[in-house]
């Protein structure tokens, strides 16, 4: 088995290796998405960012109410990388 580095931390953080690799694809789009949240509010457009993050809070919230009980850690890293998708996906557009 190849080490990772999660490995350096024990065994039990090598089970958190598929829940890392889906939340760093959220946040590989985030970072490609750049700035929007922060350009938005710099241009005054507080309330379209307000809603926009209500709207996630929400979502993130029914879905981790969703998929943990069904997934656990990996269940909670999706619908994490879900709510970073769909926000940048809104203040985008």
């Amino acid at each position: 088995m190849q080490p990772t580095i999660l490995g350096f931390f024990g065994r039990d953080f090598q089970a958190a290796r598929q829940a890392c690799t889906i939340l760093m694809a959220a946040q590989l789009v985030n970072a490609s998405c750049g700035p929007v949240g922060y350009l938005l509010l710099m241009t005054d457009f507080r309330r379209a960012v307000v809603r926009a993050f209500s709207a996630a809070l929400l979502f993130n919230f029914m879905l981790l109410l969703v998929l943990i009980p069904q997934w656990g850690l990996v269940g909670a890293a999706a619908g994490t990388a879900a709510t970073i998708l769909s926000w940048n996906a809104i203040l985008t557009w």
